[in-house]
């Protein structure tokens, strides 16, 4: 009768570790997410300020709907100019967004007259 409490508790002990086990696994997890979330917010905002960067030194000069201006000299890399170039388009995305919401509300102030 001993041997099979002990059996009991054997079997109870490595179930305990297992549930214990798939817990940590969860909470790894879980934290892996949260870190993968942080680090692509991180990247993004890094961009942001590569972007400003980029326009307020300016080596690249972006005129809304017109043109888009990148400075380049022998000490500029592809990579630079791909930056740059990279300013420019989110400036103009930028530049287009605020179009359209001008647009509307430009609809919305002739409806209500």
């Amino acid at each position: 009768m001993e041997k099979n409490i002990y059996g009991y508790a054997i079997v109870a002990c490595f179930l305990a570790m297992l549930v214990w086990g798939f817990r940590v696994s969860e909470d790894v997890r879980q934290q892996a997410t949260q870190l993968e979330t942080t680090i692509t917010s991180l990247q993004s905002i890094d961009g942001k300020i590569q972007t400003q960067n980029d326009l307020m030194s300016g080596k690249a000069f972006y005129m809304p709907g017109t043109a888009c201006i990148i400075r380049t000299t022998a000490e500029q890399t592809p990579e630079d100019i791909h930056s740059y170039a990279n300013a420019c388009m989110i400036s103009h995305r930028e530049w287009l967004t605020e179009q359209e919401i001008a647009r509307e509300i430009a609809e919305m102030e002739s409806e209500s007259r």
